[in-house]
């Protein structure tokens, strides 16, 4: 198995890591032919740390570490990491056997069912693992590795990486013995793990805080922005808004309607998938926009200036290269203004910044669309809301996305021009 991560630590540092799991090392296997693929792979990932784990040998062939040690060290040397930053650890495959290990795994398995979970550890289910250890330290003599990963490598350990984030190393392999048994930990050990809680803040782990902390943030500041547009006397009969939501799919919550008629608490994004379809999202809302100008060539009126405001908190789970190049493309010829929002502190502001061309990037984008503080959209208000004033009506369309940074100097504007409207469109994701 390889996977490839990332992960954005506390102070929105973010670090990229390789996965590669069971390799079964022996003479021509399989991961023997995969080292060209790892050369090509290395044309277009850097990743900063490499976790590998086991199995890194076969029982069936009875081979030792030796060839799996080989093989990390070209693993490494392809990818360029330091061994400083690898972690290891064992499979089921990399366990030894030894006499009274089996009836220790017997009673253990026994006496768990029946409720005694601490049974294990008055066995010493580590010598299972000599030759594994034997091994790891091997992989390591000669760095600066003096932690946790050299005084047990097949225990359970924290290593605080690079003062960024803590890598917890757990063996559940300690009672396999190829047989369909739970995996289990020692959770003594676990419990007494060394973990440095100053890399991130405890209330982020709660399962599913961190993206109800910014769902909740990008539902703040999309009803605060409609609550402005609903109440202020000057736009509230002049606003006509369609909301656009996606997560795993876009759909239009809302079509084009007058601002005071809104019902600005059922605008409510809400989570579904955890998807960002921000492809799919803007795809649906220049759709709305077009055919609101369809409307309004009909009704004669071919004077608008059209504006998109988009709200993500997150990363595109697809690839909306096509879209955000119709949107530069609108943008660039003065058919659309831009006001993408990067809602919480770990939105990344430079994906949303493709979505200007050259030369129309705002000054301090990534400082002014990055809404924080619950006050941080009343600027994004201020700039919308001058805007609007130098036209005599305006069409607002309005939808859902993740990611965020905004506007467009409107310099090009013709601003004694009459007659002229624009669609506004805000556009807040699902995550």
């Amino acid at each position: 198995m390889l996977e490839v991560n990332m992960i954005c630590s506390r102070n929105n540092i973010k670090a990229s890591w390789l996965h590669v799991s069971d390799l079964h090392v022996f003479p021509e296997a399989d991961t023997t032919l995969m080292l060209d693929d790892y050369v090509e792979l290395a044309k277009i990932i850097s990743p900063e740390f490499l976790v590998v784990t086991g199995d890194f040998r076969h029982k069936r062939y009875e081979t030792n570490f030796s060839l799996a040690r080989d093989y990390l060290e070209m693993l490494i040397s392809i990818f360029s990491i330091n061994k400083q930053d690898v972690f290891l650890l064992p499979g089921n495959h990399d366990v030894d056997y030894y006499d009274g290990r089996a009836d220790a795994i017997s009673d253990i398995c026994l006496r768990s069912e029946e409720g005694h979970y601490n049974v294990y550890s008055k066995y010493q289910l580590s010598k299972g693992f000599c030759d594994y250890n034997d091994f790891v330290r091997e992989f390591y003599r000669g760095t600066d590795v003096v932690d946790s990963r050299i005084i047990d490598p097949s225990g359970v350990h924290c290593v605080a990486w690079n003062n960024l984030i803590n890598i917890l190393v757990v063996n559940t392999a300690l009672i396999s013995d190829g047989e369909n048994h739970n995996q289990i930990l020692d959770i003594n050990a676990l419990s007494q793990c060394q973990i440095d809680f100053t890399l991130f803040n405890l209330e982020d782990i709660r399962p599913g805080y961190a993206h109800y902390k910014k769902i909740d943030k990008l539902n703040e500041t999309l009803c605060s922005l409609l609550n402005e547009l609903k109440f202020d006397r000057e736009l509230c009969r002049q606003v006509a808004v369609s909301i656009v939501t996606y997560s795993r799919f876009a759909s239009v919550r809302y079509d084009f309607l007058d601002c005071e008629a809104l019902d600005i608490q059922s605008c409510r994004c809400t989570i579904e998938k955890a998807e960002t379809a921000m492809g799919d999202g803007l795809r649906t809302s220049l759709a709305q926009l077009d055919e609101m100008q369809n409307d309004l060539r009909n009704a004669d009126n071919d004077y608008y200036t059209p504006i998109l405001v988009f709200m993500t908190d997150g990363t595109p789970t697809d690839a909306p290269r096509t879209e955000f190049a119709q949107v530069r493309e609108r943008v660039q010829n003065g058919k659309l203004f831009l006001f993408p929002l990067g809602i919480g502190k770990g939105t990344d502001m430079a994906r949303l910044r493709d979505m200007f061309p050259m030369g129309k990037v705002p000054p301090m984008f990534s400082e002014r669309y990055k809404m924080i503080e619950p006050e941080d959209y009343e600027t994004i208000f201020k700039e919308i809301k001058d805007h609007v004033r130098r036209k005599q009506s305006v069409m607002v369309s309005e939808g859902n996305s993740i990611q965020s940074t905004p506007v467009v100097k409107d310099n090009n504007v013709n601003n004694n021009q009459t007659g002229e409207s624009i669609m506004y469109r805000l556009l807040a994701e699902l995550a």
